[in-house]
């Protein structure tokens, strides 16, 4: 989303680049029939022509001006694209099958409430974030205990509102993410921080051998903001 922004307005930058230089061939041409006529004038008139500099130049001079412009901005744009350091951590997520058929099996999901969704396969990169930031539990289920991961955060809906929410994650005995869940009654009053958030990216794969994907998510002193495409909302992650 953030990178399809920039995308339109380097478009628009190099539109209005095209739309100059059309301009200009124009005008150049109209000059050139201009100084054509003026052989034809008294040598009167051609003196007050001359006292002025030809249109063709100061077009030109108009071009490069432009050109510069958009390159500049252009520069600009793509200087706030957050760059990938060689060092760069890849976060490597492993699923227990039952999440897996939750994020992955679209039939699965078909009969699923929308908030049952959510509260499964909320974005997956946020478990990066949740086990960084969060409280450290013990957690035992039946037969299954693992270590669960809770972290307050918020929820912005399509329509703009926003819930304060607890977001938690358990990874079982062999390292894999077992359970996923948001408590959407979470009584804490939070609110987000003033300070301007800054774009990061992060890259992460789904097992060892999973296909590189990539992120771009932000983040200032206190919240990391996560847009998440798959269920139209956006996370905040309390840090």
């Amino acid at each position: 989303m953030y990178t399809n922004r920039l995308g339109n307005r380097m478009k628009q930058l190099y539109f209005f680049f095209f739309l100059c230089t059309a301009l200009a061939v124009q005008t150049s041409s109209h000059s050139q029939a201009v100084n054509a006529d003026a052989l034809n004038t008294t040598a009167s008139e051609q003196k007050v022509v001359a006292g002025k500099k030809p249109i063709g130049n100061r077009v030109q001079n108009a071009l490069v001006k432009a050109k510069t412009y958009v390159t500049e901005n252009v520069q600009k744009l793509v200087d706030k694209i957050p760059k990938r350091e060689p060092e760069s951590k890849v976060v490597v997520i492993r699923n227990h099958t039952r999440l897996k058929r939750w994020m992955f099996n679209k039939n699965f999901r078909k009969e699923k409430s929308t908030k049952d969704i959510l509260y499964h396969t909320f974005h997956p990169v946020a478990n990066y974030f949740i086990e960084k930031y969060g409280k450290r539990d013990m957690y035992n289920a039946g037969k299954f205990s693992g270590i669960k991961y809770s972290l307050d955060g918020q929820i912005q809906f399509p329509n703009g509102t926003k819930k304060n929410v607890m977001f938690s994650i358990t990874r079982d005995h062999k390292g894999s993410w077992y359970h996923r869940e948001i408590k959407f009654h979470n009584p804490k009053k939070l609110r987000l921080s003033s300070d301007p958030f800054k774009p990061k990216i992060i890259y992460y794969k789904f097992g060892n051998k999973g296909a590189l994907r990539s992120l771009i998510y932000f983040e200032n002193n206190k919240w990391v903001k996560i847009y998440d495409a798959a269920n139209d909302v956006t996370l905040y992650l309390l840090k």
